[in-house]
């Protein structure tokens, strides 16, 4: 009853809501002027909707000899795709079967429209923190940017931004976050380059705030109690003692949270496989085709040279780079901070590498990082308060 009484107290505000319907109506104009232009711009959402039909007739979406025929910009440019995203899809978007007909031109289907709106209010309604003004100011703004009629239309990013976000949310939580990273994972794979840098994330013990101003006021000392400048803080924190202690507690962070992650990696695991492994069995070698093998010659994965394999060494080379980072940090809010443009940049330079391979087609890979953006301006605001109380612990330091 409970329960019950906080699904009807959620529905109430949502419906009670202004900004939930003027972000709607700011879609439909959106949705309108884009159809002005007259062209199919849909090719995932047409991709997904056929792949759905072709489940429920009782038929593998991932069969190695099948081929889905799209219709590209106008009717008459044709061509065969492979299916190239997971089947965790299908379990948020299946409801599509009871109306897949796309209207004219545009390929345009009103059921995946509304779900992808759906899960956008979910990113807006969910992630807010309800007591915190900045919070709702910048949410607000995520749910009401006109893109979205964009994004909703063309792609199913809605949902891949609902479980950006909530893996985020939860990141005290490895269980919950871990969770929602398969789940994104298992919808659409090329959100896998995230997982790296979280799981070193999970790793570490960082310093709460009471942990910080002590070790404030054991660094203090080295300044014999005088206020240092900026520049010796950074100094400080980068110097080879510094970096060598905190690899250190790195170390031991790995000894002791690894079994514990492990484990719980596992069980957020299992029920993503649980859908995903009978769909192997079906077919393997069409599971490996559709999923790997075509979206590797596809993006050129298989022939990897010239500007190609540099951005793609640098794109390895930076996850690397940031997981290393990652595991040096002490601070909770400097971690989280790095975590999320450590993902911004690492999907910025994994959509330009696709643009490239794909000679400067979907620029829609630009979106993957857009949760982040605005994640860290949240984490930064929500820490700004964090930075003010050290500074004035750290001052009160200086003074005694």
């Amino acid at each position: 009853m409970i329960f019950i009484k906080k699904i009807k107290d959620n529905l109430n505000l949502i419906f009670t809501s202004k900004i939930f319907y003027m972000g709607i109506i700011i879609r439909i104009i959106s949705l309108l002027i884009i159809f002005s232009f007259n062209m199919d711009l849909n090719d995932m959402n047409e991709l997904l909707i056929y792949a759905i039909q072709r489940l429920f007739s009782g038929n593998n979406p991932y069969d190695y000899s099948y081929r889905y025929l799209l219709n590209i910009i106008h009717p008459e440019n044709s061509y065969y795709y492979h299916l190239g995203y997971p089947p965790i899809i299908f379990l948020f978007y299946f409801i599509v079967i009871l109306y897949p007909n796309m209207w004219g031109i545009w390929d345009f289907n009103i059921i995946l429209f509304i779900l992808n709106i759906i899960y956008d209010f979910f990113c807006y309604f969910l992630i807010i923190e309800k007591n915190k003004k900045f919070s709702k100011i910048l949410m607000s703004f995520y749910w009401l940017l006109p893109i979205f009629a964009y994004i909703d239309y063309v792609t199913f990013y809605s949902l891949i931004f609902l479980f950006t976000f909530l893996s985020l949310k939860y990141n005290n939580n490895p269980l919950k976050s871990m969770l929602f990273i398969f789940l994104n994972i298992g919808s659409y794979h090329l959100t896998a380059i995230m997982f790296p840098i979280f799981f070193i994330y999970y790793l570490r013990n960082y310093k709460n705030l009471e942990e910080s101003i002590n070790s404030y006021k054991e660094q203090i000392k080295n300044f014999n109690n005088i206020k240092p400048s900026i520049w010796q803080w950074i100094k400080l924190g980068i110097s080879l003692s510094t970096l060598r202690k905190s690899f250190q507690r790195g170390l031991n962070d790995l000894k002791f949270n690894i079994k514990i992650i492990l484990k719980n990696l596992i069980i957020a695991l299992t029920p993503v496989l649980i859908i995903v492994i009978p769909f192997i069995i079906w077919d393997f070698k069409g599971f490996k085709y559709h999923l790997f093998e075509a979206s590797a010659e596809r993006f050129q994965l298989t022939n990897l040279k010239g500007l190609s394999l540099l951005l793609f060494s640098i794109l390895i080379l930076f996850i690397l780079i940031s997981m290393f980072i990652l595991f040096l940090i002490e601070k909770r809010h400097i971690a989280l901070i790095w975590l999320n443009i450590a993902c911004i940049i690492s999907f910025n330079l994994l959509a330009l590498y696709l643009y490239l391979s794909l000679n400067f087609s979907y620029p829609h890979y630009f979106g993957l990082p857009f949760p982040f953006y605005f994640f860290t301006i949240l984490v930064i605001a929500y820490e700004y308060r964090y930075f003010k109380i050290e500074k004035s612990n750290f001052l009160s330091t200086i003074r005694k």
